[in-house]
């Protein structure tokens, strides 16, 4: 199950743009980087089978 407040960060993100806005959160751009990552982290290992394959093209 992912964390609500993993959402939150990544709504942040989404809404502002990029992560050094995001830090509206009172969280540095280091933890929300972090908190992404652990967010692509858990969908990746919900997605069984699943590989990035990097950038598309």
């Amino acid at each position: 199950m992912i964390d609500s407040r993993r959402l939150r960060t990544l709504r942040a993100v989404a809404d502002h743009g990029t992560v050094t806005a995001a830090a509206a959160l009172y969280l540095t751009p280091s933890l929300i980087r972090r908190v992404l990552t652990g967010l692509r982290t858990s969908a990746d290992h919900a997605r069984p089978g699943w590989q990035d394959k990097g950038p598309a093209g």
